[in-house]
């Protein structure tokens, strides 16, 4: 979740470096890497589990 938040907020600040501001991108961003370490993490848990 912390790492989401990173990207999001650096999403965010790129933004605004650029001079057009995304509103509303940070959230988005958030939640696909979050989305994204979640299901990498099930993936590791589940490959777990058929090993053992």
């Amino acid at each position: 979740m912390a790492a989401g938040s990173v990207a999001g907020a650096v999403a965010e600040t790129l933004g605004q470096l650029a001079g057009e501001p995304l509103s509303g991108v940070g959230p988005i961003v958030t939640g696909a890497v979050s989305l994204w370490f979640a299901e990498k993490l099930d993936r590791l848990i589940a490959d777990d589990k058929d090993a053992g």
